[in-house]
């Protein structure tokens, strides 16, 4: 489970650059400039062609600018339960933040975190599918059913 803490901090940074697709580039450089609250009341300030690592302002800004109204309602949730869990912590994803860099650092892999990053990445991915998510089930069946070697990697159920 451990290393599944050190995977998950790069997959949900990477969903959620992906998912922001107007604010970055494939890159990951930054293609409109953005601010976020940051931490201890700071604000940070983003500009085109830099970079952001800080997983809690990714998460903030994919909150903001991308998130429809039901999955920021439930990323609210799950950042109140997050901090609900830390003493003293505050909201707006600083507890992930504080997981990312602990975990990154050596300093705190708890299985846990991984596998509540690792779900948290899933969820955006698949929230990024929610319009289009029953096109894409048809596309994959089909594609299954013309023999697409790829396709067929995971098989569909009854399309064995």
């Amino acid at each position: 489970m451990t290393v599944l803490a050190y995977l998950a901090f790069p997959l949900l940074e990477q969903t959620l650059r992906a998912t922001c697709s107007r604010h970055f580039g494939v890159d990951g450089r930054i293609t409109h400039a953005f601010e976020t609250p940051g931490q201890f009341t700071r604000r940070h300030l983003y500009t085109v062609g830099g970079t952001c690592g800080n997983i809690g302002d990714l998460l903030w800004l994919y909150r903001q600018h991308y998130a429809s109204a039901k999955m920021g309602a439930n990323l609210d949730s799950i950042d109140a339960h997050v901090a609900a869990t830390v003493p003293g912590a505050e909201l707006g994803f600083r507890v992930i933040h504080l997981w990312r860099n602990e975990t990154m650092h050596g300093t705190a892999v708890l299985p846990i975190i991984g596998a509540a990053v690792f779900s948290l990445a899933v969820l955006i991915a698949l929230a990024g599918r929610e319009r289009d998510f029953g096109e894409a089930v048809t596309r994959t069946l089909k594609s299954v059913a013309g023999g697409d070697d790829a396709a067929r990697f995971y098989p569909v159920e009854g399309q064995r």
